[in-house]
């Protein structure tokens, strides 16, 4: 199978590995939503950047009132208000690096891929343009998930 028949399944892979991720790891059911220009609450915004056959980055952003839902869900908390902002932070990164390593792996990327650690940016990165990319908005019942991936293949 050729590099562009690969990348032509970027979008689809994106919103099965999401919807799979959310589902299985954070208990919470999404479905595809409409794209927003702009949020109006405070919004989390985690990155994970990859090397090998394929260089890239997948980024996920989501309300902070969302993201103590979901890592209430992640950790068992009984309160999602009283989820600590470290343990909020570090559940963000890890979604990021699951809905990265699940694309990266439903693509069938070829040779070995590597993770970097996952961390928070403060704004969205300009797209690159010789990237094969795609975007997924999710209803996530209590706030919408914007998450946009990224690869090139090595020449």
């Amino acid at each position: 199978m050729g590099r562009a028949m690969t990348f032509e399944r970027t979008a689809e892979s994106l919103r099965a590995a999401a919807a799979e991720v959310f589902e299985l790891m954070f208990f919470v059911a999404s479905e595809d939503a409409a794209p927003v220009k702009s949020w109006d609450r405070v919004m989390i915004l985690a990155q994970v950047e990859f090397q090998g056959q394929w260089s890239g980055r997948c980024a996920v952003e989501m309300p902070e009132s969302l993201a103590r839902t979901i890592t209430g869900n992640f950790t068992a908390a009984p309160d999602p208000e009283e989820v600590h902002v470290d343990v909020m932070i570090e559940t963000m990164c890890e979604l990021a690096n699951m809905i990265c390593g699940s694309t990266i792996t439903r693509m069938r990327c070829p040779g070995i891929v590597t993770l970097s650690p996952p961390h928070l940016i403060e704004e969205w990165p300009r797209p690159k343009r010789e990237a094969h990319a795609a975007e997924q908005w999710l209803d996530a019942g209590e706030g919408l998930v914007h998450i946009r991936f990224e690869a090139e293949a090595k020449v």
